[in-house]
């Protein structure tokens, strides 16, 4: 197949101990073929039919993501191979990360007519349920979906009244809860972990009230009660989200532009912060490591407990992609 763009995207396999690495471009999509003379550490390369442009989730063997085609794909993780791929409009919302739960993956799409969420089996493929939103009714779906233990997470607006943070069953998307943020925004996904519901916030403060506020906007993390929607409490950070949060064993990770990774505790909102070199990208946590990588081009693993430096490995080229992690291995999309 002729390329249809002489760029290309990287998708870079990370073990937590060495480095592997997996690479998708622009071009067709053959079975996998025995590679004897991939250079090391490199696992498996496959080709793939359009840039990946969200980090895949690992789920039984599969890696699952969007591509910049507006499709959902899934790839066998040991050898790269096309199991299935679900087009979505091609308006929707390319660059929303799909979270995984109870064997569904999340994804949002959105034209000027409607915002639609969908639910699609990881599988097959194949789409269980949807939720749509008609711009007849003033209501859209805003942000990027979040999922885990039975609920997917969304925000929702009416213009013009505030924007809400909405609850719906993963199986049926059937609503659960609904709370309104206020003057508050969403620029996060969702992050769930240990009963709380995490958001990613830009709130309109005055300079009288935050005059280090240059801009005249605050960017918080937001901790929610994750049955119910009760406001937990919430974290002013020292810069901009430059990416998404992760939530896991008891704390949540914020990625800040000035190259900042704050935790923050999900009980207490006490945190620590660790500098890197570049605005840091959205992190994957593994047992006692935090894996993110940063547009100085480090991929830095730390230690959970108090963020200091278990090893640091340089990319050679920024990354501007989500870490993901399973097995022992770290993927990065080196861009």
């Amino acid at each position: 197949m002729k390329l249809t763009s002489p760029s290309h995207r990287r998708l870079a396999l990370v073990s937590a101990v060495a480095l592997c690495t997996l690479l998708a471009c622009y071009g067709s999509s053959p079975a996998p073929t025995a590679q004897p003379n991939l250079p090391a550490p490199v696992k498996w390369r496959q080709t793939i039919g359009s840039s990946v442009i969200s980090p895949p989730a690992v789920v039984e063997g599969r890696l699952i993501f969007l591509n910049e085609a507006g499709n959902l794909e899934a790839r066998d993780a040991a050898t790269g191979a096309l199991l299935w791929t679900h087009t979505l409009n091609a308006s929707s919302k390319r660059d929303t990360p799909a979270p995984v739960d109870s064997g569904l993956a999340f994804c949002v799409e959105e034209t000027d007519a409607y915002s639609r969420m969908v639910a699609i089996d990881t599988a097959t493929g194949q789409s269980r349920w949807q939720m749509t939103l008609t711009a007849a009714s003033g209501t859209y779906i805003t942000g990027a979906p979040g999922a885990a233990a039975g609920r997917v997470y969304a925000e929702s607006a009416m213009d013009p009244n505030p924007h809400t943070l909405r609850a719906a069953d993963v199986a049926t998307g059937s609503l659960r809860w609904e709370t309104g943020l206020n003057r508050d925004w969403l620029v996060t996904a969702p992050a769930v972990a240990d009963g709380f519901v995490v958001i990613g916030v830009r709130r309109s403060v005055s300079q009288t009230a935050a005059p280090q506020v240059a801009s005249g906007n605050q960017d918080l993390v937001r901790a929610f009660d994750a049955a119910t929607g009760q406001a937990r409490w919430e974290y002013p950070l020292p810069s901009y989200f430059s990416t998404g949060l992760t939530a896991a064993a008891g704390r949540v990770y914020a990625g800040t532009h000035d190259g900042q990774v704050v935790a923050l505790d999900l009980g207490t909102g006490a945190a620590w912060t660790f500098t890197g070199s570049g605005p840091a990208q959205t992190a994957a946590v593994d047992q006692d490591r935090v894996y993110f990588g940063d547009q100085g081009g480090t991929v830095h693993a730390l230690r959970v407990g108090d963020g200091s430096v278990a090893w640091e490995y340089p990319a050679g080229t920024s990354i501007t992609s989500p870490a993901s992690v399973s097995g022992g291995r770290v993927y990065i999309d080196k861009g």
